[in-house]
């Protein structure tokens, strides 16, 4: 899987136009931001921390839905707005099934994260 794919679209979900703005915004040196351009790594558990609304599962591989269930949550507002879509829908009555799909693609990310664990182990 290409992970600069995934920071070049985290980049252009954010709106910037630097590794800069990115670091920044991550709060990390750009050093490490060019590194994991370089090495085609991440820190995950630093994207995670500031893209919650990014489907985790996506982050470790690539697949599925960019966003948690397939929304943004609005932070402030009483709507959720569905990606690709332009009508809101009341968060009431939805936010249930979006929690339910997010926590869906959490628990495959962490059947894939207890694979590579275990797989490192039995490496050692």
């Amino acid at each position: 899987m290409d992970k600069t794919l995934i920071l070049n679209k985290l980049c252009d979900f954010k709106k910037f136009t630097s590794r800069g703005q990115l670091a920044k915004y991550l709060e990390v040196p750009p050093q490490h931001v060019n590194n994991w351009y370089a090495r085609n790594t991440y820190d995950l558990g630093v994207l995670i921390k500031k893209f919650p609304e990014v489907n985790p599962y996506w982050l470790v591989t690539g697949e599925g839905e960019m966003f948690n269930g397939g929304a943004i949550i609005n932070n402030g507002t009483n709507n959720i707005q569905t990606v690709g879509n332009e009508n809101n829908v009341n968060q009431n009555d939805d936010f249930i099934l979006i929690a339910k799909k997010s926590l869906e693609n959490q628990e495959k990310t962490l059947a894939i994260l207890k694979t590579l664990v275990t797989s490192i182990i039995e490496k050692k």
